[in-house]
């Protein structure tokens, strides 16, 4: 049955050449979904074979991912980020999964920051439930969404190998945006918080990620990161505060 590789894209020049080479080890089509690129992200997935499809960035990661199954007549669909790659034992796993019943498929993602595979803390490898029948799942959530289907799920052996960044510039880049997007969706859903509330919250992310996930054995860039996921989250609830603080002004100025 084919498999249509989906990559979600916003100048990843740095990143898409390789992705889209990792995706052609299993992929029938690969479709980039390409949210107004002003580098050369589009050329160079044109130039790879890619198929390239513009869609407004709209603040909703889940929007982009189902828009993007309804542009493919694949019966198995793969996301892949442009900074993820798939090894080749990886890719074996994959087809031989894909002749079996339908069900979702995970990877375990092992993430390789600035030339160091995490073992734990905050980039400690995780689970990411990205293959699945076309016409049995669909995402959920704007920031750090997730696909719901009724079909169970399976977890491959071989690691999905990911590259989040490239520079601390890059890292921050995406630190302020997620924190937005996030702030914004919670608001929307009603969320409210305090400043203290805030700080606990991030306060215990801390000691979650530090000691309870063993985030400090990663060395010093261990507790680096577990020092800006504090940072990462108190950010969240700050920027969570400040809409509602928005808001009662807004409403105390129409009384």
């Amino acid at each position: 049955m084919s498999i249509a590789v989906i990559i979600l894209a916003m100048n990843e020049q740095k990143h898409i050449e390789k992705a889209i080479k990792s995706a052609k080890q299993v992929s029938d089509e690969i479709l980039v979904i390409d949210s107004g690129s002003s580098d050369k992200t589009v050329q160079i997935a044109e130039k790879n074979g890619a198929k390239v499809i513009f869609r407004k960035w709209d603040n909703d990661f889940a929007a982009q991912r189902n828009f993007a199954a309804e542009q493919t007549q694949a019966y198995w669909l793969l996301h892949l980020d442009a900074d993820e790659r798939i090894t080749e034992k990886l890719a074996l796993e994959i087809k031989s999964a894909v002749k079996t019943a339908p069900q979702i498929f995970s990877f375990k993602r092992q993430s390789i920051l600035f030339g160091q595979p995490f073992k734990y803390g905050v980039f400690r490898p995780d689970r990411v439930k990205r293959l699945y029948p076309k016409d049995q799942a669909v995402w959920h959530g704007k920031v750090h969404e997730n696909l719901k289907s009724d079909l169970s799920a399976y977890l491959l052996k071989e690691p999905l190998l990911h590259y989040p960044y490239d520079t601390w510039e890059q890292y921050f880049n995406k630190f302020n945006k997620y924190t937005t997007l996030w702030a914004e969706d919670a608001f929307l859903r009603g969320k409210r918080t305090s400043l203290a509330g805030g700080f606990c919250h991030a306060a215990f992310s801390f000691i979650k990620v530090a000691f309870f996930n063993l985030g400090l054995l990663d060395g010093m860039k261990g507790l680096v990161t577990c020092s800006f996921h504090f940072a990462y989250t108190l950010l969240k609830y700050v920027k969570l505060h400040h809409l509602q603080q928005k808001e009662s002004s807004s409403e105390n100025s129409n009384t």
